[in-house]
């Protein structure tokens, strides 16, 4: 973690700019690319890992967050993506399911889902 951290204090951002011109008797074209590259020297981190309990009584997950860098602004601006956020919770509500379950036997029939109250 220290050293992701020292890696993203340091961010460069590289950028190039190439442009070509084409032009013949009955015809024109122009094309531009641009390239941006953001690197540190101590290498940026891919992905954070976090190693957490969602609630007590559940078993310990593994979060996945991927890390973005975005280099349109004036300071490049990290971002930071759930990776399996969906399938996680899906999991979890089931995993809770079954402990709720277990707890309460057979006096109840226990469902996933939502309510309105109004």
């Amino acid at each position: 973690m220290r050293k992701a951290a020292s890696a993203i204090r340091s961010i460069s951002i590289e950028q190039a700019r190439k442009s070509e011109h084409i032009v013949g008797d009955l015809s024109a074209s122009r094309s531009a690319m641009d390239q941006i590259e953001a690197k540190s020297s101590e290498g940026l981190p891919a992905e954070f890992l976090f190693t957490v309990e969602p609630y007590e009584g559940l078993k310990v997950q593994i979060i996945r967050l991927r890390v973005a860098v975005l280099t349109g602004g004036d300071k490049p601006l990290l971002r930071l993506r759930w990776i399996g956020e969906e399938q996680l919770r899906e999991d979890l509500a089931q995993e809770f399911k079954e402990v709720v379950q277990h707890e309460v036997g057979g006096g109840a029939q226990l469902t996933i889902g939502n309510f309105n109250l109004g």
